[in-house]
């Protein structure tokens, strides 16, 4: 018993140069091979924190969040988040990516651990945020569909792409 608990918890952890090495891929295919970025860990300001949580009414899962600055071959700057969000039984882990005027131009679920909601993942369902920024009101079941059996991680990952819209705002003022 405690061999299956153990390796249950070795499959839903990935580390983080794994997250970083997935964004990384999806930046190149999503965006284009021509690309340079730089990754390095944000510290959110505690005070920028805290208003952006009060706002939302959802906690940042950590103090800070990994971070990229994208230039494409045209110095076309590009600005991404990765973020965990509480589904109803374990984190959800994903990605945002921001033009230079901070609306969303692209989100990918790179690890979904709970057992129901896996349409979440699905591009239908993440194109509903496109063109999104920190003016748009992210409301579940008026601007955003939610997922059957999946009301938890769709409200929690709605609140989670308003945090990271909010905090790019601030980032690129």
């Amino acid at each position: 018993m405690k061999l299956l608990i153990l390796l249950f918890f070795i499959t839903i952890n990935i580390s983080a140069s794994e997250f970083t090495k997935m964004a990384e891929t999806e930046f190149k295919t999503l965006i284009s091979k021509d690309i340079t970025f730089k990754m390095k860990k944000y510290k959110i300001p505690s005070s920028v924190r805290n208003e952006i949580q009060k706002k939302v009414k959802q906690r940042f899962y950590k103090k800070w969040l990994y971070f990229w600055k994208i230039t494409d071959k045209n110095s076309k700057t590009y600005y991404s988040f990765v973020d965990n969000v509480m589904g109803k039984q374990y984190p959800i882990t994903f990605m945002v990516v921001f033009d230079n005027k901070g609306n969303i131009i692209l989100s990918k679920i790179l690890k979904y651990r709970n057992l129901k909601g896996r349409e979440l993942k699905k591009a239908s369902w993440l194109n509903q945020f496109l063109n999104m920024n920190n003016k748009s009101s992210f409301v579940l079941d008026k601007d955003i569909d939610g997922i059957s059996g999946a009301t938890i991680s769709s409200k929690a990952l709605t609140k989670g792409f308003q945090k990271l819209s909010i905090l790019i705002s601030k980032i690129i003022k």
